[in-house]
């Protein structure tokens, strides 16, 4: 019973009902039973769910001194542990084949205040019920002009772009990097150079949208991406803080001969063949030799 978690939510009602402080404090003069309580919560579905909060949600932001908002939606991921309700295995980074959610959420930029919080699956796709969420959304700032929404790519979708320009909401919603967006992009951009290393360009995109819109492209030179393909040249691309770990964080001492100065690095031995290949390949660095390293 503990890990379904009837106890403990049993354990602390009864605390409550029996605690006279805390019934002093809010002058409950009597305090409902267990048995009371979730008989209540039993009443709630979905749709009375979402009434309460829309209403406690405008009540909320109808006392928030500016009247213009920056709306910022999110979908992330939420790794779970035990057996919880609605939990399934879907993409998950973090942890890959754990069970997780994979939650919708949207705040106010200004305030930094939540203003809508959905939990799906995490075998949910990305799209699944955004626009849903938007439309659920907006109600609880009714008394708000949404000055700007940002999103990710999550809400890349030709429907919530539509919906946005139909009520004349300005948006920046980061666009999936898709094969047919890539391929626009190599045959279709002008680039103008920022400064040393970051450039930007522009196009119109309409394929499979009811309307074409304009979408920014920025492009920076990625020295760690670089470093991986030309280096390492491993299949696995390591993250930043492995790379960290593994190729920069390394100790060494000077030692000083009679004619030159040697940096001795504290590298393994069972490492040292695949850390001095990486030497060779950075200066062979466009050029296929056998001195490829291997992942460790």
């Amino acid at each position: 019973m503990s890990a379904s978690g009837v106890v403990p939510i049993v354990f602390h009602a009864e605390i409550t009902r029996f605690d006279k402080t805390l019934t002093r404090l809010f002058e409950w003069k009597h305090v409902a039973g267990h048995k009371s309580i979730v008989r209540l919560f039993a009443k709630f579905d979905m749709a009375r769910n979402e009434n309460v909060q829309a209403q406690i949600y405008r009540w909320i932001f109808d006392h928030i001194r500016f009247d213009r908002i920056t709306l910022d939606m999110d979908s992330t991921v939420i790794t779970r542990y035990g057996t919880p309700e609605g939990g399934a295995k879907g993409y998950n980074a973090a942890k890959p084949g754990r069970l997780s959610h994979h939650p919708l959420l949207a705040f106010v930029a200004e305030c930094r205040m939540v203003t809508n919080f959905w939990l799906r699956p995490s075998n949910s796709s990305s799209a699944n019920n955004t626009l849903q969420f938007l439309e659920s959304t907006l109600p609880h700032l009714e008394s708000k002009i949404v000055g700007l929404l940002r999103a990710d790519s999550g809400f890349y979708d030709d429907a919530i772009l539509t919906f946005l320009q139909g009520r004349h909401i300005d948006y920046i919603i980061s666009a999936k990097l898709t094969h047919g967006l890539q391929r626009a992009i190599a045959e279709r951009v002008t680039w103008w150079s920022v400064e040393r290393g970051l450039e930007i360009g522009e196009l119109n995109q309409a394929q499979g949208w009811s309307a074409p819109r304009r979408i920014i492209v920025v492009r920076q030179y990625a020295v760690m991406s670089l470093f991986r393909q030309a280096v390492l040249r491993g299949s696995v691309q390591h993250t930043l803080a492995t790379l960290h770990h593994k190729v920069f964080a390394v100790g060494a001492f000077w030692h000083k001969n009679s004619d030159k100065r040697q940096l001795n690095l504290a590298v393994s031995r069972q490492r040292r063949a695949w850390f001095e290949g990486l030497w060779t390949n950075a200066g062979n660095a466009w050029h296929d030799d056998n001195t490829v390293p291997q992942n460790l």
